[in-house]
């Protein structure tokens, strides 16, 4: 986490102790910047590991979000069933 990251998730604590916001809130904030951080490193790290010129674009947004493994494998599934 860089100074930026921590000084928001400062920021967000301060708010909810002070009150301006909900404990709801203050830990959405505090997820959306950190899960950011996560995503960046995830990124980066696999951009590190793959082969120049590889398209694997569903397992890269499969690492980064899970709602799009259902996507991915249902668009690169094989047609199996016999039309009748």
């Amino acid at each position: 986490m860089n100074e930026l990251q921590r000084y928001l998730v400062e920021e967000a604590v301060e708010d909810y102790e002070e009150g301006r916001l909900t404990r709801r809130e203050a830990l959405k904030a505090i997820a959306g910047i950190t899960g950011a951080a996560l995503a960046a490193q995830m990124l980066e790290a696999r951009a590190q590991a793959a082969p120049a010129g590889a398209d694997d674009s569903c397992a890269l947004e499969a690492d980064v979000s899970r709602a799009n493994v259902g996507e991915c494998a249902i668009s690169n599934m094989p047609n199996t069933i016999d039309e009748k």
